[in-house]
């Protein structure tokens, strides 16, 4: 009695492929048990989901998304590919193959009419589309307009509520009769206030606004009393240089007392050698 070979590892994968190929064709054949197999499959899927061993793809991590989807672009170029090889390979048969017998009469007129009738829907459904179109294109023309309508009244508005040096003057010489020269007078003072504001806002070192200050004050106008009004031009505030004006008047008083002190007792009737 011959003993049989041992099959290879590799022979008895093949054979157990071939054994489960023919059972699964034979469960397909058989429309009760492929059912029932889809079944049963449906449900151990809705287990293992239920399990969270198959996850969706919010459910996974940012690594495992990338992943995932660079398999389901894999498997999407092969399908893509097999397809194409498809319709190549019935290109070249239709090719290789004797022409087709000529269709009757009857059918190609329904063809034709056919054809007529998806002309004339896709006529019908681009002038409805051309139409729809040009009423949103009005549509948008007039809310652009009325943008910029309203975009005008507000830059209108915003510029009539600026306080501007002419509109002080008028307001101050709102109900009286003036002559021009005086409007003219009172409206360069205001523009000088203005045009002083201006600068000073410009300046951002204390060094330089200080500077600013000196040059702009002076003897008219504290003979005529008018520093606060550069205060409110400036906003800078003299009550430091009034006390620095103070600590220099005391430390001339000191100063004075202490020469008419060594006047006198340099006097030779004050000395103790007269005495």
């Amino acid at each position: 009695m011959t003993k049989k070979k041992k099959m290879t590892i590799e022979e008895r994968r093949k054979k157990q492929k071939e054994s489960m190929q023919k059972l699964r064709e034979a469960r397909r054949n058989n429309p009760g048990l492929y059912e029932e197999e889809k079944r049963k499959e449906r449900e151990r899927y809705h287990q293992r989901k239920a399990q969270r061993k198959i996850k969706s793809i919010r459910q996974m991590s940012q690594r495992d998304q990338r992943v995932q989807r660079k398999e389901w672009r894999k498997r999407s170029k092969e399908c893509y590919n097999r397809k194409k090889q498809q319709q190549q390979l019935e290109r070249d048969l239709a090719l290789d193959s004797p022409p087709r017998t000529p269709e009757p009469e009857q059918n190609v007129e329904r063809i034709d009419r056919r054809r007529d009738s998806g002309r004339k829907r896709r006529r019908q459904h681009t002038y409805y589309l051309k139409r729809k179109i040009a009423k949103l294109e009005e549509k948008l023309k007039k809310e652009k307009k009325k943008k910029e309508k309203y975009r005008m009244r507000l830059h209108r508005h915003e510029t009539n509520k600026k306080d501007t040096p002419r509109k002080r003057v008028k307001k101050l010489l709102k109900g009286q009769q003036v002559d021009d020269g005086i409007k003219k007078k009172l409206l360069f003072g205001e523009v000088i206030k203005e045009q002083l504001q201006e600068n000073y806002r410009k300046l951002n070192q204390q060094k330089s606004k200080k500077m600013f200050w000196r040059n702009i004050t002076g003897r008219v106008l504290k003979k005529y009393r008018m520093t606060k009004n550069i205060v409110q031009i400036t906003s800078y505030s003299y009550v430091g240089q009034r006390n620095t004006l103070k600590q220099r008047q005391h430390k001339q008083k000191i100063e004075a007392v202490r020469l008419c002190v060594m006047e006198f007792l340099q006097r030779d009737k004050n000395s103790r050698e007269t005495a």
